[in-house]
């Protein structure tokens, strides 16, 4: 991700799901709990690079999720 700048670290709104995939951790929406992470600015370039690692959109979906206050 070079390039990109870190924005800081976050936490969700109480309003996700935390899933165990096996190998790799999941988070959705439409739970009770909140999540931790950090957020980059990225841009166009980079977050196509981010999507064809991830697999986005067989293995992901790209959404926005809500950020606690």
């Amino acid at each position: 991700m070079a390039g990109s700048q870190f924005r800081g670290n976050v936490e969700t709104a109480a309003a996700v799901t935390l899933r165990d995939l096996g190998a790799f951790p999941a988070l959705g929406a439409g739970g009770t709990v909140a999540g931790r992470g950090e957020v980059y600015q990225v841009d166009e370039v980079a977050l196509a690079a981010l999507d064809r690692v991830e697999g986005v959109p067989n293995l992901y979906d790209r959404v926005e999720i809500a950020l606690a206050d």
